[in-house]
């Protein structure tokens, strides 16, 4: 008859999602030839960046330190040698499996559970590798990307870490997580929602699909179109969908005023300053001819021009706009 602890970890591994044991689980690595038994005392989390996943389930970590106690640990952690620090390593990639292995040794220590023959308490096999930070941050992306349970928040502040700390660019990240560069987009979109929407969208009360709708909304607009949802009637993807393009023509509507207030701020500024300081506007008349329309936003418009500048062999020019257009847009002075 199995013991009280025996049937607990029966009844937690009874599990029909899988999926949360497949790094556990997986194949192994063709290359293994560095694998360490490391003491846990010698491994720390990461100090490059902290992990993309911030929320780990109990039970789940529960159930993974079974897996590998019955199993053993067949797809190693991997570590970097700590700079400074001799004999202490950091986590790379496997942070799961460490808890997992700290978990399981508290209860070996504790009595709650028996030890396993294929798990020794207090270590965890290790894969050691010398890599930079860029090469770091690529490969906890690779593991935690393809995580079922990593949030879309999670998921597009992992992204745009790796483009602002690491330099990744859009191009390199699909290519690096096996995505196409307009996916990476739609999750980087996501950062633009306001927070209570940013919120609900980790807790899956807003849909993917609804809140990428919203992206383009300015706050108040993306404020009115959650109040929508939060009615306690069931609203449509079709429906909402027609109700945010109302919210857009309303908004690009008033848009242009505000386009038009910017560029009326600008000539009274510059001739401001030409009266006070004695010079105009630099203008060169060479350049390809501005084009408004009638629903651009300051943003687009600008936007558009910097394109047709580089389309006409313009790049330096394009390039000094687009410099101005990003800090302006940065600092929320201009509609995007």
């Amino acid at each position: 008859m199995d013991s009280p602890k025996k049937k607990a970890c029966q009844n937690l591994n009874d599990n029909p999602e899988q999926n949360e044991m497949e790094t556990n689980m997986s194949a192994k690595p063709k290359n293994q030839t560095n694998v360490v038994q490391m003491p846990l005392k010698q491994v720390v989390p990461n100090q490059t960046l902290t992990n993309d996943r911030k929320e780990f389930d109990d039970v789940k970590l529960q159930q993974l330190a079974i897996s590998i106690a019955e199993n053993g640990l067949i797809q190693p952690a991997t570590v970097r040698p700590l700079p400074g620090q001799p004999g202490m390593y950091e986590m790379i990639a496997g942070e799961r499996r460490l808890r997992a292995h700290m978990l399981y040794t508290e209860r070996v220590e504790t009595g709650e559970w028996d030890e396993s023959p294929l798990l020794k308490p207090g270590f965890i096999d290790c894969i050691v590798r010398e890599m930079d930070d860029k090469q770091v941050a690529g490969v906890m992306l690779v593991e935690n990307d393809q995580r079922v349970d990593l949030n879309p928040i999670e998921r597009a502040k992992a992204y745009r870490l790796r483009i602002e700390r690491f330099g990744y660019t859009v191009a390199e990240l699909a290519e690096l997580i096996g995505k196409s560069p307009r996916t990476i987009e739609g999750y980087l979109g996501l950062l633009d929602l306001i927070d209570e929407a940013q919120a609900l969208v980790r807790s899956e009360a807003l849909p993917v699909g609804h809140a990428r709708l919203m992206v383009d909304l300015d706050v108040n607009r993306q404020q009115m179109a959650l109040r929508l949802l939060a009615g306690g009637k069931r609203v449509t993807y079709d429906m909402f969908q027609q109700y945010v393009s109302r919210l857009l023509e309303e908004q690009s509507q008033q848009s242009m005023f505000d386009l038009t207030q910017f560029w009326v701020e600008q000539v009274n500024e510059a001739e401001d300053a030409r009266q006070t300081v004695g010079y105009d506007l630099p203008v060169r008349r060479d350049l390809p001819p501005v084009v408004i329309e009638p629903k651009d936003t300051s943003g687009s418009a600008i936007r558009r021009y910097i394109n047709d500048l580089l389309a006409a062999g313009y790049r330096a020019e394009g390039e000094a706009i687009g410099t101005l257009l990003e800090a302006l847009m940065i600092r929320r002075k201009v509609k995007s």
